[in-house]
């Protein structure tokens, strides 16, 4: 696909992680650039080969305003993959600027801007495309307090919580038991991970909520994880905040958001499938 985009696309720059680079064949290193993190003039779009955990790692790559990603599929589950390999180079050419080209259909999924403050240290940010979950780093229950645009809400007794966006609702959060949420809903989903009471589910809040987190004399440690890789533990006295970001991630459709959503749901999660009797 590099080889093809080299004698095709002359007009197109070409970067790629060092790691990755260092790999190419010789002829491909010397006209490829090395895309570095945060350094490196913003993309006008990337492309992923891989699984859906590659598509969560490029979003934590730029955490203010992030370019269309194109997802190829090419890991274990690709839920959030809807292309395929054999139509990689196609579908390329196809969202490739042109003023001819028809216009690119994309889905443009929330994020969440989660915000730590401390009395000692300075705010640690961090825009999250799937979820921020709490979790006890003990054999002790968290003990939370929970807050909606300032007003108390519940306390929390749980092996923990998790902030998700609708993207991130098909992923840690679905597996604590939560809804499935179609990425077009503007929403906050919040799920308690093994809460100590029967009465607390799952809730969706709107998307101009702001959720504040505290810990509450807890008897053991709290860690907060983001989207699964960036980690920090909540110290006492400090404060965790969720809010919708400003800056979503547009990815690429196959079809079209809600069909490419609906066929994930099935081939990936084999959704509501029973079998019948007389079937094979």
């Amino acid at each position: 696909m590099m080889r093809y985009c080299f004698s095709h696309l002359q007009q197109v720059k070409v970067g790629v992680e060092a790691e990755v680079h260092g790999k190419l064949p010789e002829e491909i290193r010397e006209t490829t650039g090395v895309y570095v993190p945060f350094e490196s003039p913003q993309p006008a779009q990337i492309m992923t080969i891989g699984g859906d955990g590659l598509l969560l790692y490029v979003s934590t790559l730029f955490q203010k305003s992030c370019p269309p990603i194109l997802p190829i599929a090419g890991g274990s589950l690709g839920f959030l993959t809807p292309h395929s390999k054999s139509s990689a180079l196609s579908t390329l050419l196809s969202t490739s600027p042109s003023p001819t080209s028809p216009p690119t259909k994309l889905t443009l999924r929330m994020r969440l801007f989660v915000r730590i403050t401390s009395p000692t240290s300075p705010p640690f940010t961090f825009n999250v495309l799937n979820e921020c979950s709490l979790h006890r780093t003990s054999d002790y229950l968290t003990s939370l307090n929970l807050s909606v645009n300032s007003s108390p809400f519940a306390p929390v007794q749980a092996d923990g919580i998790i902030f998700a966006t609708p993207t991130g609702s098909t992923a840690y959060s679905m597996a604590a038991g939560s809804s499935v949420v179609h990425p077009g809903v503007a929403g906050i989903v919040v799920q308690p991970i093994c809460p100590h009471v029967l009465s607390f589910r799952g809730m969706v809040f709107p998307d101009y909520a702001v959720i504040e987190v505290t810990t509450n004399n807890n008897r053991g440690g709290v860690e907060v994880a983001f989207d699964g890789r960036e980690r920090r533990v909540l110290e006492e006295g400090e404060r965790l905040e969720v809010r919708m970001s400003k800056y979503p991630v547009a990815t690429v459709c196959n079809e079209g958001d809600t069909d490419d959503w609906v066929r994930g749901l099935s081939e990936c999660f084999g959704f509501n499938r029973r079998k019948l009797q007389g079937e094979d």
